[in-house]
């Protein structure tokens, strides 16, 4: 028995110019967003720096709305005024010590880096190197005048984040709505709930990234004063501050301290380097494995892309921010395509160990 069917192949309908004209824009854009961001690369880093900051009045804001409680602008007024109290004691009580403390250490860097010169000239590798440096026209004088200038740069850049993080924070519905209005209307509450797990995400990685920076800082104290380095100070503060810094921190911490370490004699160098090491064994190890597990875990091989990424897209400044923007990106990346909150710490396990994960579920979900 055969069926009759009617072979009468429909006409082809052709795209109306609407959604032609629809498709180029989508073609255009896909081709600007990528230059525009390459190009405004520094209004980027402004705009990740002052997320940043408002993150931290957020997080420092908190107790006291959730516990004391007050409304969300006193809360935030106060924090802003502690954090400010915090800087400005920490300024007054150990400014002139810190002052003198990074002009010994750099009169000490710059001594050790003569020395190293000295002994290299001896070899003909310290020949070559020496007349490779002469000939491009490295100098550590020429490095601090640019370090000072791309210094006053900065100071411009953290008042323009400041200003702005004031405002993110106290409002943040505002421009959380203003950036979802910029998608289709079905896309809206979706890219609102990214921008919310962003947010939660980008917290616990400050409270997170908060406590490693102290935990080194007061490690590499410890260590350079145990060995009996001067300026103990300048060097925990180089060390928590570089730490903020995924991957490279700890070797561009380790630098100065080693240098400085050298004016003391090579067994003093030796000493630091190991305890440097050991610092970054325990960091890698120990530290960050067990905060992360409690706040917020990323890949370190994502890390150390992203990393490297951020450093080709922004150029070496942008190395400063590469740890929030691969935050914001893994974060919102999960939310976005997978549906997963920062939250939600059994899925991130049944990510790990989807065998494991099924044959545990079996028994519960038959209880």
């Amino acid at each position: 028995m055969t069926i009759q069917t009617d072979t009468a192949a429909a006409p082809r309908r052709w795209p109306g110019p609407g959604l032609f004209f629809g498709y180029c824009a989508i073609a255009v854009a896909a081709l600007l967003i990528p230059w525009a961001i390459y190009e405004l690369s520094n209004v980027v880093l402004l705009v990740v720096g002052a997320v940043l900051i408002a993150t931290l009045l957020r997080v420092v804001a908190e107790p006291f709305h959730r516990f004391m409680p007050l409304p969300v602008w006193a809360a935030l007024t106060l924090a802003g005024l502690l954090l400010l109290g915090v800087f400005g004691l920490t300024f007054y009580i150990f400014g002139a010590e810190m002052s003198f403390e990074f002009s010994d250490v750099t009169r000490r860097v710059a001594a050790s880096i003569q020395e190293l010169q000295t002994r290299l000239g001896g070899t003909e590798i310290g020949h070559y190197l020496t007349d490779r440096a002469s000939g491009s026209g490295f100098s550590v004088t020429g490095l601090l005048e640019d370090v000072f200038s791309y210094g006053t740069t900065v100071v411009a850049g953290l008042i323009v984040i400041v200003i702005s993080a004031i405002y993110l924070t106290s409002e943040p519905h505002l421009y959380r709505r203003g950036i979802a209005l910029l998608f289709a209307e079905r896309h809206r509450d979706r890219v609102d709930g990214v921008l919310v797990a962003v947010g939660k995400g980008l917290r616990l990685w400050l409270i997170g990234q908060l406590i490693e920076m102290a935990i080194i800082g007061l490690l590499s104290l410890f260590a350079v004063w145990l060995i009996g380095l001067p300026s103990i100070f300048a060097l925990g503060l180089i060390a928590f501050v570089c730490e903020f810094i995924p991957f490279l921190g700890p070797i561009l911490a380790a630098v100065p301290a080693v240098l400085v370490a050298l004016t003391h004699g090579d067994h003093a160098a030796i000493l630091t380097l190991v305890a440097y090491l050991l610092i970054h064994q325990i960091e890698g190890n120990l530290a960050t494995p067990l905060i992360q597990r409690r706040l917020i875990e990323i890949p370190p091989a994502l890390t150390l892309l992203g990393l490297a990424a951020v450093a080709s897209l922004f150029g070496i400044g942008g190395i400063l921010f590469a740890g929030p923007i691969v935050a914001i990106l893994y974060v919102g990346v999960r939310k976005w395509y997978l549906g997963i909150s920062v939250d939600d710490k059994s899925a991130h396990g049944a990510e790990a160990q989807p065998q494991s994960g099924a044959l545990s579920a079996a028994p519960a979900s038959s209880r």
